[in-house]
């Protein structure tokens, strides 16, 4: 539910019955705080799917659409792992698998790219995210 259409609903509701005030703010602080923490868990989500695709060739259908980034000369950054990321013109273009899975891969640390096995990459991603969500809060 967007976070308009419950604000509108916090308005209707208090003007009819204004002594449930304090219940509501509650209510709509913690819809905002997992709305912030949502984005992390779709974050983690695809990066996941992004690790498993480059491992193991699994599920094909992303696999697929991963491109190896390959520089034309010889840079430190031919060494790193990094995915080519394809050029769009529209918002609605950039949320696509193609896109953001190489944008989220390119932005992570290189211990999570260089993990030997599956899990402890993704004890280190895990890690990474936790940080990154929680770097404000602590």
């Amino acid at each position: 539910m967007p976070f308009v259409v419950v604000m509108g609903r916090y308005i209707e509701f208090i003007t009819i019955y204004p002594r449930y005030r304090y219940y509501w703010q509650f209510g709509i602080a913690s819809y905002r705080r997992q709305g912030q923490f949502s984005i992390w868990r779709i974050k983690f989500k695809i990066a996941t799917l992004t690790l498993k695709a480059l491992e193991t060739g699994l599920p094909p259908y992303l696999a697929q659409q991963l491109c190896p980034y390959a520089p034309t000369r010889a840079l430190r950054s031919s060494t790193s792992k990094l995915l080519q990321v394809p050029c769009t013109n529209f918002r609605f273009g950039s949320c696509s698998f193609r896109v953001s899975a190489p944008t989220l891969w390119n932005s992570l640390p290189h211990i999570v790219r260089f993990c030997e096995s599956l899990t402890t990459s993704r004890k280190h991603l895990k890690a990474f995210y936790f940080q990154s969500a929680f770097s404000g809060a602590l």
